[in-house]
């Protein structure tokens, strides 16, 4: 009987650690790659994944951002939770996301690059603290769900107005945001347009340039295929189009 209790313990004993090294063998869905002695950027590398909880560290390292393409063409993602130590998304950090819906960046995140959240085209809202000093340009491009753009009172360098992200001290439209249908028109005093800023605004057609714009950058309006530009005789906005074989009509006012 004694032998028989040593016996099964002793299968117990080598379950249990079969057991464990299958659950240690099991694969991350997250890789990394080291930036500094207590710093890492993070990818995701399960394109299959449906909820991300982003770790703060791993392997000792802290997660201070997110690498370009880190979780690119994740069809499946439905929620991504960003940890605190995260200060910058890389360029389509979280892009191309068909099924989230919904996006919090965490307090502390001070740069977004362009493009982050392109073609997450069911999204419907994100939220973007006062920490956020830096947007890249398209940043929201074909996201054509996106309806709410919340921008933290605290913060001093970005604002929303209608459709469009605004660099306040510039007076810069950095990117548009949801589905432009129709006639459009950018409020007068905005200085400049970011390079595709309206990328893939199919649905406009006719775009009212106020005559305060000084500067289009290129591809602003790539995309577009059904654009024609309202602009002021003489004006910046008037040469641009000449110049780049945009259609364009005078605006009479």
């Amino acid at each position: 009987m004694k032998k028989l209790l040593v016996m099964l313990l002793a299968l117990l004993l080598a379950c249990g650690t079969i057991l464990a090294g299958a659950a240690a063998e099991e694969q991350s869905p997250y890789t990394y790659t080291v930036k500094s002695a207590h710093t890492a950027e993070l990818r995701c590398v399960d394109e299959n994944i449906e909820t991300a909880i982003i770790p703060a560290q791993i392997d000792g390292y802290w997660i201070t951002s997110l690498a370009e393409d880190a979780f690119w063409n994740c069809v499946n993602l439905k929620k991504v939770v960003i940890p605190f130590t995260v200060k910058e998304l890389g360029v389509c950090a979280i892009a191309g996301c068909y099924r989230l819906k919904d996006l919090t960046i965490p307090h502390g995140v001070t740069t977004i690059k362009g493009q982050a959240f392109m073609l997450n085209v069911d999204m419907r809202s994100i939220s973007i603290p006062s920490t956020v000093r830096k947007i890249g340009d398209g940043v929201f491009n074909y996201c054509d769900q996106l309806k709410y753009v919340k921008i933290s009172r605290g913060n001093n360098y970005y604002e929303v107005k209608g459709k469009l992200l605004i660099e306040k001290k510039t007076k810069r439209i950095v990117s548009s945001f949801g589905t432009i249908n129709g006639e459009y028109t950018i409020p007068h005093g905005i200085k400049e347009i970011a390079s595709v800023a309206f990328q893939g605004q199919n649905g406009m057609t006719v775009l009212t340039i106020p005559s305060t714009v000084k500067k289009i950058e290129n591809m602003a309006f790539v995309n577009c295929d059904n654009l024609t530009c309202r602009v002021t005789f003489g004006s910046y906005a008037h040469k641009y189009c000449k110049d780049n074989g945009i259609r364009y009509t005078y605006d009479k006012k």
